[in-house]
């Protein structure tokens, strides 16, 4: 299992992000990627036992293209 948590600038859980991604995720096309919501802002992802490399580059072709509109803090 591997995790993504989200926060905002001031350090704290960034909740609505986290929500925003995951409805993104949810909707990705052609297939829907789902993920589960964990703690106060971070998506779980539970891939199964078996998975294809086609499976793991979909998932990172998604979730570049949607990380890569949010405008994110600079790192500090």
């Amino acid at each position: 299992m591997q995790c993504l948590r989200f926060k905002k600038e001031d350090g704290s859980p960034d909740l609505e992000e986290r929500d925003a991604v995951l409805k993104q995720l949810f909707e990705a096309e052609p297939v829907g990627i789902f993920t589960l919501p964990a703690g106060k802002a971070t998506i779980r992802f539970s891939p199964p036992f078996i998975i294809s490399k086609e499976e793991i580059s979909y998932l990172d072709e998604i979730m570049d293209k949607i990380l890569s509109t949010k405008k994110w803090p600079p790192p500090g």
